[in-house]
């Protein structure tokens, strides 16, 4: 993994902005592009794992549109994990509870996943909108029980 930026800074902003939109600018649909944004994203926070997840509120559900540097109890069955079932973080973000990005401590998606979690225990949530509009929720988890935005992590929202 490469060392993270500091996206708080204006060159780190900048280079964060234009890879991103490089990115972007080379893809046709959104699983593309979250292919391509997420292990970005999570290098340049210094976390090893982000996962994304589309809402279509006219079925209230939840399709999962990308995920990078899964581990293995995750990433199985083409990453059948992620694509089951409710968690908390799309429970509070239906229910208009998650609104800012929040540290979720119990994850249940990786508390009952079968397998090698490669030390993932949380995950922060990081909610997506536009103009009000639900979209969808954007998930960032460190390895070794570390929780995002926490000792050793720029807060999320500050990161973000």
């Amino acid at each position: 993994m490469s060392t993270p930026l500091d996206p708080s800074s204006d060159s780190g902003q900048i280079s964060l902005l234009k890879d991103i939109a490089e990115a972007l600018n080379g893809t046709y649909d959104i699983t593309s592009a979250m292919a391509a944004i997420l292990p970005r994203l999570s290098g340049v926070l210094g976390l090893r794992t982000a996962w994304a997840f589309r809402y279509d509120a006219k079925k209230a559900s939840y399709v999962e549109v990308g995920a990078s540097g899964l581990p293995p109890a995750l990433d199985r069955n083409g990453a059948e994990p992620l694509k089951c079932s409710w968690c908390e973080c799309q429970e509070r973000f239906v229910k208009d509870r998650l609104n800012t990005a929040v540290n979720i401590v119990r994850c249940s998606r990786l508390r009952d996943a079968v397998g090698e979690k490669d030390g993932l225990v949380f995950h922060a949530s990081i909610p997506l909108r536009a103009k009000d509009q639900p979209l969808g929720i954007l998930n960032v988890a460190a390895a070794g029980g570390r929780v995002p935005g926490g000792r050793g992590h720029r807060p999320l929202p500050h990161a973000l």
